[in-house]
């Protein structure tokens, strides 16, 4: 069970664990910066980008006084690929009103159970960001207002690994312990989701789609290709990327390559796929 380390400015509050019932933790604040954070429920995941608090606020959340322990400069978001905690902080602490470190000291936090705008909630502390180390920041400069795709695509992928946990499939169920999920494992997952909407795709013929035997008033194809997505989504948020930033960037990218100017795919040689 988890319960945090923090503490609430005279309140309780109320979490929901992945293992069992609520139950409450109440603390009185200590001198100290206080702010508000915003938990989410039951979605013990947090995002790479600030887009993510569009998830955050689309779930249901609590909003309670917690004490912010130290501020963060020069912060940056880790990645799974980085730090085996991710999503987390690194970055120079000050302030720190725990005593643990000095100003200017360079630390890592825990993972990253909350945001709400620079400031974050961690599994142990809580901390407000004052500046980002340069290429890192809040907001995704590839964001593409008005529409917003990055956020969009983030709080999928967001509300896709929520419902995977509620679900049980990041806890051992015999033993009641969080499990360790095998990435190579769901990269296959994803793939075996695609292998079946060819299968659906193939077994269509003119005239009549083969429909799912789940959603029977879709084709089998769709289908697949919509669990593929969840999928994705799922591993992409358990990994802490920034997926739908990843996407815009990608987009943007390909609008401009050469090999995909179609003068150019006319040409012998060129792309064709």
């Amino acid at each position: 069970m988890w319960c945090p380390g923090n503490r609430i400015a005279g309140t309780t509050m109320t979490i929901r664990t992945p293992y069992g019932p609520k139950v409450n933790c109440s603390r009185k604040t200590k001198h100290g910066i206080t702010g508000k954070l915003r938990r989410q429920d039951n979605l013990y995941s947090a995002f790479p980008t600030a887009s993510h608090q569009l998830a955050v606020n689309h779930h249901t959340t609590e909003e309670t006084e917690m004490e912010i322990v130290g501020t963060l400069r020069n912060a940056q978001r880790l990645s799974k690929s980085q730090d085996h905690r991710a999503p987390c902080l690194y970055g120079q602490v000050y302030g720190d009103t725990k005593g643990r470190f000095h100003d200017g000291d360079w630390i890592t936090t825990s993972t990253i159970m909350g945001e709400d705008g620079d400031e974050f909630q961690t599994r142990f502390s809580a901390y407000k960001v004052e500046t980002w180390a340069e290429g890192h920041g809040p907001i995704a400069a590839n964001d593409n207002k008005p529409h917003n795709h990055a956020a969009a695509i983030n709080l999928f992928a967001a509300d896709c690994h929520a419902a995977s946990r509620r679900a049980g499939w990041y806890t051992d169920l015999t033993a009641g312990k969080a499990l360790d999920r095998n990435v190579p494992e769901m990269l296959c997952l994803i793939h075996s989701e695609i292998s079946e909407a060819m299968e659906g795709y193939r077994k269509s013929k003119s005239g009549k789609v083969l429909m799912d035997d789940k959603l029977q008033h879709r084709p089998m194809a769709e289908v697949e290709l919509a669990d593929a997505m969840i999928r994705i989504g799922d591993l992409a948020a358990f990994l802490g990327y920034d997926l739908g930033g990843a996407i815009v960037e990608k987009m943007a990218f390909n609008a401009n390559r050469p090999d995909h100017k179609i003068e150019n795919r006319l040409k012998a040689g060129g792309k064709a796929f």
